[in-house]
């Protein structure tokens, strides 16, 4: 995702001039995915489970670490404006390096770890509870309860619920919650999912009437092509690291019984639909809505992030949509021949 941000920063700042502290924070505006849709599409087509979780998981790191680095950005670029005031962020300028370090460190990482903590408590506290609505309602004062005290705490408050999500969904779900609450929770949290983009979308046609996308045409081209690259080059150049260090580690654990499930490498089959898999949607509009009214050239701003989505649901959703039919099988067939070293 970092590098996703930089090639988009590096586009928009060479090719329409706009400043580094400016493309930076499109660049963390855009670089997380949404991949509500291709999820869908999956689900339809019956792709592997695994490449859906690939796509699904890398979404949810990616919006906590898009969120904090968004503030961040924010924080070192509203001062700069004299708008520190208004927006209510901490400048980080004339502040001592080692300040600035733990700022962030806290930014990224705590929110995270205070999110580990409430969902280990309240997976413990939920043990003693065996009514579905009373889990399912505490769930979701958890979801925003904990943005609410990270962003209290002045760390990243996505991370937060991130954290809080990844322990309830896998031990609290696990070690907390009857087989009939878990349907109902499932059932529970779809809707909203649903309901909350649907509203973001609709929203987002509200604005996309008050603006005019041609004018900024040039910066929609360069965010488009750099939110482009980035992605293949994350692809490509990731996912080949990945595989050679779970080969490495299943080497090391071959021999003795390992704690945890080894990693696998990915099936090169999967990466192009991997690099079409990053649309940009709720966050991203969610995120862009959120500037300052009074931000240098919120408006040119805000018509390459509205551009940028348009063009990869569209673009890069339709033609999933077209291939993934055609590369079903071969898909299906990627995931047999990897997983048989494993098995043996």
């Amino acid at each position: 995702m970092v590098l996703s941000l930089l090639v988009v920063a590096i586009t928009l700042h060479f090719g329409i001039g706009l400043t580094w502290l400016l493309a930076l924070l499109v660049g963390a505006i855009v670089a997380p995915t949404d991949p509500v849709a291709v999820i869908a599409l999956f689900q339809q087509l019956g792709v592997p489970d695994r490449l859906r979780t690939l796509v699904e998981g890398e979404s949810i790191f990616n919006d906590g670490t898009g969120g904090a680095a968004y503030e961040l950005v924010l924080a070192v670029l509203l001062p700069t404006l004299g708008l520190a005031e208004v927006s209510g962020t901490t400048s980080l300028l004339n502040t001592p390096v080692l300040a600035i370090v733990g700022e962030v460190l806290w930014l990224i990482f705590g929110g995270l770890l205070l999110g580990f903590a409430v969902g280990w408590l309240v997976s413990h506290l939920l043990r003693r509870i065996d009514d579905r609505l009373v889990v399912i309602t505490v769930t979701i004062a958890v979801a925003y309860g904990m943005y609410l005290l990270g962003t209290a705490l002045h760390t990243s408050g996505l991370l937060s619920v991130v954290g809080a999500g990844l322990v309830m969904g896998s031990y609290g779900r696990k070690n907390a919650m009857s087989p009939r609450t878990i349907e109902s929770a499932d059932d529970v949290w779809e809707f909203i999912d649903y309901l909350a983009n649907s509203l973001l979308f609709l929203l987002l046609g509200f604005e996309l009437a008050l603006t005019n996308l041609v004018q900024s045409f040039a910066g929609i081209f360069f965010g488009v092509l750099g939110a482009v690259i980035g992605r293949v080059l994350m692809i490509y150049a990731f996912i080949p690291l990945q595989d050679v260090l779970a080969r490495w580690w299943a080497s090391r654990t071959s021999r003795r019984r390992a704690r945890l499930p080894r990693p696998r490498p990915v099936p090169p089959a999967w990466c192009p639909v991997m690099a079409l898999s990053g649309l940009r949607g709720a966050l991203s509009l969610a995120l862009v809505l959120g500037l300052p009214e009074a931000l240098t050239q919120r408006n040119l701003l805000t018509d390459i992030v509205y551009g940028i989505i348009l063009v990869t649901l569209l673009g890069q959703g339709l033609t999933l949509r077209v291939l993934l039919p055609r590369w079903k099988d071969k898909l299906i067939r990627a995931e047999d021949v990897k997983s048989l070293p494993t098995q043996v």
